[in-house]
């Protein structure tokens, strides 16, 4: 097991930039939900930093968050997000990237998305 990874600068701004939208889910106040872990990494590059995601502890840590028994985890929009974690996680994540990059100007690493997208454990 991997120590844990403090979030850089740019990795800070994206979480806090995150914890200020509110749950992706239903909009409450949220916490940052680590998919992979903070170390986490895929074809050798460092995501797990990048790979978050703002839920609410309801959808984070709650019998039916991400975190428990998924037939339980009430999304708005399921089919589009799809039916496992990392799918769910995926998703979200690239819906949250997108809309930064947008509206901050700030860039997540190119090598970083790719990696997420292509994650298959």
């Amino acid at each position: 097991m991997r120590r844990a990874v403090a979030p850089n600068a740019a990795e800070r701004r994206f979480h806090d930039w995150l914890r200020n939208t509110g749950c992706a889910i239903c909009g409450q106040a949220t916490a940052i939900h680590h998919a992979v872990g903070s170390a986490g990494r895929h074809n050798k590059i460092h995501i797990g930093q990048w790979w978050v995601v703002p839920l609410c502890y309801h959808h984070h840590q709650a019998p039916g968050g991400i975190h428990g028994d998924l037939s339980l985890f009430d999304v708005f929009d399921r089919a589009a997000l799809g039916n496992t974690r990392k799918e769910i996680e995926k998703s979200l994540f690239a819906r949250f990237a997108a809309i930064y990059e947008k509206r901050t100007g700030e860039q997540i690493p190119k090598e970083v998305k790719e990696a997420i997208a292509g994650y298959h454990r």
